[in-house]
């Protein structure tokens, strides 16, 4: 059984409760703006690192894309109907952007071959 019952307890003081936040234990107001900032501090380094990464893989894809023949590419676009190389290149790039590691992996095998 725990102890609950027997730890000491204050009894609840009313007229403490009728002291705002701000003056009652520190200022609440001012922890929580802090607290707020260093999270959106952190959010917004994660998302810059993410859109780094993102853009140099898309760069990635875009140089894989680049070196493949234009006879290639029209084999790999032939699904989404595309009739010219460059559209196939746009397409195949607007695609990989679902799984760009995937894609990337595929290319470099593709390159590769």
């Amino acid at each position: 059984m725990s102890d609950w019952w027997n730890r000491p307890h204050t009894p609840l003081d009313h007229g403490e409760l009728q002291i705002p936040l701000r003056k009652r234990m520190g200022n609440i107001d001012a922890q929580l703006d802090r607290y707020k900032a260093e999270q959106a501090r952190k959010d917004a380094s994660e998302h810059r690192r993410i859109r780094t990464e993102t853009r140099v893989t898309k760069d990635r894809v875009r140089d894989l894309l680049a070196s493949l023949s234009d006879e290639r590419v029209m084999q790999l676009a032939k699904p989404f109907g595309c009739r010219k190389p460059h559209t196939a290149r746009a397409e195949l790039l607007r695609i990989s952007l679902g799984n760009l590691a995937s894609f990337v992996r595929a290319l470099e095998r593709e390159v590769a071959a």
